[in-house]
């Protein structure tokens, strides 16, 4: 609700929805850019992040804008450190970069650009995806 008027304030075009994030209710290539933000780390068999990935990737026509947790950070080797000796879980899963890649190729998509932040101070991380164009 607090979004919904936030946005209302600034669009008169923009619309809040509830949805399941792998099946959207959006047709195909709906949207010309997708953000997706601090989501993808929740899940953390690489099957369920395909699957957000491909869904992501049906709704949007030119640009997939998502971000991941880096592998190499001291803070996921930390967490690494506390599920190994203490057994805690993990709960924000790092994804290698190079995985990230090969889940929009397979849709289609190639890495536009990774936004400049160092792997090993920052965990979060942020990429841009291009669908390829068809003629």
């Amino acid at each position: 609700q607090r979004c919904q008027k936030l946005l209302v304030e600034f669009s008169d075009r923009s619309r809040v929805a509830k949805q399941n994030i792998f099946n959207l209710e959006f047709n195909d290539r709906d949207f010309d850019l997708t953000l997706c933000f601090r989501l993808l780390h929740h899940f953390e068999d690489r099957t369920t992040q395909v699957q957000l990935v491909r869904e992501l990737c049906r709704v949007t026509d030119r640009y997939v804008m998502i971000s991941y947790f880096s592998t190499y950070s001291v803070t996921a080797l930390r967490r690494r450190l506390r599920k190994f000796f203490r057994n805690k879980p993990v709960k924000q899963n790092p994804t290698p970069l190079n995985e990230l890649v090969r889940m929009f190729t397979d849709q289609g998509f190639v890495l536009k650009k990774k936004i400049k932040r160092s792997g090993f101070v920052h965990s979060l991380q942020l990429a841009v995806f291009e669908r390829i164009q068809t003629s």
